[in-house]
């Protein structure tokens, strides 16, 4: 998602990459939890190059924020 930092001082850039990582480490720790057989697929995709296991990166990664939401 595009994020125009321009505006914001160089503090406030910190503080924006501090909750980016932040808001990563919740995500990791709620899909561990909710399905951690998921995760390790996800990761084990993460370095093939065939369009096929990207789109499926992807798509867990739609579901995981779908379901992250909806509880």
């Amino acid at each position: 998602m595009p994020f125009d930092s321009s505006h914001l001082s160089d503090r406030e850039k910190q503080m924006v990459a501090k909750l980016v990582d932040a808001a990563g480490l919740l995500d990791c720790i709620y899909w561990r939890q909710s399905d951690p057989e998921g995760l390790k697929l996800f990761v084990s995709l993460a370095n093939s190059n065939d369009s096929r296991d990207q789109m499926l990166r992807e798509l867990l990664k739609i579901c995981l924020l779908y379901t992250s939401r909806c509880v």
